[in-house]
């Protein structure tokens, strides 16, 4: 540092114009207690002595994020996007300031580490990130560049919504030059940065004039389970006036963070009964799965949620949660999950606390639950698979109770265990599918919180929600199962909204049949524990209609798991999850809730995200470039250019389609007759055959009761299955139809054996016609 005195600056602005404000800034040292951007450094996680710590201050607009590295060093420093927290194939911002030259390098790399070989950054070809300035003295460096949030190159990672992995190192020297070896950190860290989420704007600026608060009250956890539930009921206060809570902050015991893994308040009805006294009272009480009361079922309206991650939640300027003199001594339950696998004991008094403005907003908020309320194994998750993903449907039968005005959704928050990776919520509005609500590409279950929807979403009557979950059980050797428990899944979604209506739930149940057909379970098997069809009914809607015995829903389950998961068999369990298997639960805060919807959407197929990676190539001509370099020089040119050479090649093409075009119907009419002949023979013949082997013919007593007498063994049903599902649709409406029987009879495979070749009959005589037509076209060219 001889040749850098203390206090000496350096400002480059490299043909960029700083305008985007830095607004949001964090300290790189923190373990995480209660703010989700705080990160581990290397002193916290070895143990080490402290070290002063470095600091990352940065900005957004709509297509670009500035960053300002803080480091305390005078050698080169780096901040990585990472997709697992690790520095394999992480996007690096490297920098430093030269000592001998007082240069400022910025440089754009990339990491392809390798265990046991030194780290590889490796300069990318494309170099996005831009030097705006940078600084150092004695001490620290800064450096402070910018780049777009998508930059279209293959071995960048986009900036999206979520929180997103990073990591960051520094060492004391510098290279010894831009392209030459780099010696290995002196200090590094880890952990997750939401880099667009909200700014401090929303930062409500009414006066606070008290705080509701839902808090346990130096409770003992008694450790009896590795997963536990506990709640407590409060009451309201006395208020004289209404007032707006503008901010939610969770309270957070530090003797019981390690063991807390959610918070949620749900307001009761009112007039609820409570014959327990000391619950009554305020006494915490166990309310988990196994400890299902009438309490529980009374309080459902969301009012607040916390999990592991979260922060404070911000309204938006114009909106604030009610709380009126009409709320006072209405019940709230507060309830708190404790993930315990040690056992631990200690005293807590977490909750969640709202602060409150008597200056009133013009609107007041909801909170609306989507997603799937199966806590059971009709929820299931196979074993050994890198990504599988569940759809739960938020019914347009639920949304038809919102006002004809609609709402505004202004706050999403995934919510998954410890098996979850994607989060997304997609909009729907007839047969119009809207961006989505949320997509949370970076889901983590240490780390969640809301995901701002700004400008709020307009949801209206009549509109669709599909929740999508995407899980990785590539670790797991047997399936995994819906349940509170941490080692358990859920998928759920919720959403701040104003302004608030009594939709308080809009949520799906998986019915069994889906399942029971998923995984080939055989029918046989249904009639021995007593299933039984009445008229009209196949098996399978008897299972749907009736429910079933413990006991044939125990063996379902066991067949489940001996099931050989292949990846056709994991495809018919997401279609399961795709399907019209399910009943529409909407939970009205203010009414009876509606439990009864039989909803049958369309089928779904999983959300394909192309929004973080889009990128526009003006050409692709492989005789004369590679891809990369056509875009390259076509990017140099510029607007007016490249629109003339469009136009005169578009003049082109036409003048010679419209030359061509003549040949080509003369060709087409004379050979048309012949084509025709041939294709209506084809037919006839395909129409002979299918005549002929109808005389097989189907009971049509096999839609009733009759149709059991005709089940022999569940490996026939297992057969009719396959063969159907191979019979060529891949809509499962298709052999629901044409199938009165959906498993169980011989007969049903001798009809979906006889469709197929039908249909592939059928197919050859298209594809004669199409290939004949295909010819003379293009000997036209």
């Amino acid at each position: 540092m001889a040749s850098i005195q203390t206090g000496w600056l350096l400002l480059l602005c490299l043909g960029h114009i700083s305008a985007i404000q830095l607004d949001h800034e964090q300290l790189l040292n923190r373990v995480h207690i209660h703010h989700s951007r705080e990160l581990t450094d290397s002193a916290a996680m070895t143990g080490s002595a402290a070290v002063e710590s470095p600091q990352i201050q940065w900005g957004t607009n709509e297509s670009h994020i500035e960053v300002q590295l803080i480091y305390p060093t005078t050698g080169w420093m780096a901040l990585g996007l990472t997709p697992n927290g690790g520095m394999d194939q992480s996007d690096v911002l490297f920098g430093y300031l030269d000592d001998k030259t007082g240069k400022l390098v910025v440089q754009d790399r990339f990491n392809n580490y390798k265990p046991g070989s030194p780290v590889d950054l490796t300069l990318d070809e494309q170099q996005d990130w831009t030097a705006v300035s940078g600084s150092q003295n004695a001490t620290h460096t800064t450096i402070r560049a910018v780049r777009a949030l998508r930059t279209c190159d293959f071995v960048d990672r986009p900036f999206v919504h979520g929180f997103m992995k990073v990591i960051f190192s520094y060492h004391s020297s510098d290279p010894a030059s831009e392209t030459g070896p780099i010696l290995k950190h002196t200090q590094r860290g880890s952990g997750l940065i939401n880099f667009l989420e909200r700014g401090a704007s929303l930062v409500p600026k009414e006066p606070i004039v008290a705080h509701l608060n839902f808090t346990m009250d130096d409770f003992r956890v008694p450790g009896q389970k590795t997963s536990e539930f506990h709640c407590r009921l409060l009451r309201v206060p006395k208020y004289d006036r209404k007032m707006h809570a503008v901010l939610q902050t969770p309270v957070v015991d530090p003797r019981a963070i390690d063991l807390l893994h959610h918070i949620v308040i749900m307001g009761c009805k009112s007039g609820i009964q409570i014959a327990n006294a000391s619950v009554a009272n305020g006494d915490p009480f166990a309310c988990g799965p196994e400890d299902y009361t009438n309490v529980m079922a009374e309080c459902y309206e969301v009012a607040a949620i916390w999990a592991v991650g979260g922060k404070d939640t911000n309204y938006p300027a114009n909106a604030g949660f009610p709380v009126t003199p009409e709320m006072e001594g209405r019940y709230y339950m507060l309830q708190v999950h404790y993930n315990n696998p040690q056992r631990k004991r200690p005293l807590d008094s977490s909750g969640i606390s709202f602060s409150l403005t008597d200056q009133l907003r013009d609107q007041d908020v909801g909170t609306m639950m989507m997603g799937s309320t199966n806590l059971n194994e009709l929820f299931l998750i196979p074993p050994g698979v890198d990504q599988f993903t569940m759809r739960a449907q938020c019914s347009d039968l639920c949304t038809d109770t919102i006002p004809v005005e609609g709402v505004y959704i202004f706050s999403g928050l995934s919510h998954m265990h410890t098996r979850g990776r994607i989060g997304v919520a997609r909009h729907f509005r007839g047969d119009e599918e809207l961006p989505p609500l949320m997509n949370n590409r970076n889901f983590d279950f240490n780390y969640q919180t809301a995901t701002d929807i700004s400008p709020p979403r307009k949801f209206l009557p009549g509109d669709r929600i599909v929740i999508e979950c995407t899980y990785s059980t590539a670790d797991d050797t047997e399936i995994i199962s819906g349940g509170e428990g941490t080692m358990n899944e859920m998928c759920l979604a919720f959403f701040d909204y104003y302004p608030k209506t009594n939709l308080s739930s809009c949520v799906s149940y998986y019915m069994p049949s889906g399942l029971i057909n998923a995984v080939r379970y055989p029918p046989a098997k249904l009639i021995e524990a007593g299933v039984v069809a009445q008229p009209g009914e196949t098996l399978l809607e008897a299972v749907d209609n009736r429910g079933m015995s413990l006991p044939l829903y125990y063996d379902i389950i066991a067949h489940a798991k001996r099931t050989s998961w292949t990846s056709s068999a994991v495809r018919r369990l997401e279609d399961y999850y795709s399907s019209k298997s399910y009943v529409a639960f909407c939970d009205m805060s203010g009414g009876t809730p509606l439990f009864t919807l039989q909803d049958k959407p369309r089928f779904v197929e999983p959300f394909q995200d192309t929004s973080d990676y889009q990128c526009v190539h003006v050409w692709n001509n492989a005789s004369t470039a590679t891809e990369s370099t056509v875009t390259a020089a076509a990017s140099t040119l510029s607007p007016d250019i490249i629109a003339t050479t469009f136009k005169a090649t578009l003049a082109t093409v036409a003048t010679t389609f419209q030359a061509t075009l003549p040949t080509v119907a003369t060709t087409f009419q004379a050979t048309l007759p012949t084509v025709a002949t041939t294709f209506q023979a084809t037919l006839a013949t395909v129409a002979s055959a299918a005549t002929e082997r109808a005389t097989i013919g189907v009971d049509p007593l096999l839609t009733t009761t009759t149709a059991q007498k005709n089940v022999t063994t569940g490996s026939e049903a297992t057969t009719a299955g396959v063969n159907a599902t191979a019979g060529g649709s891949t809509d499962p409406t298709v052999s629901v139809q044409t199938t009165p029987v959906v498993i169980g009879q011989s007969s049903t495979t001798a009809v979906a054996v006889n469709a197929t070749e039908t249909g592939a009959a059928v197919a050859v005589g298209l594809s004669v016609f199409v290939a004949v037509v295909s010819a003379l076209v293009l000997a036209s060219y």
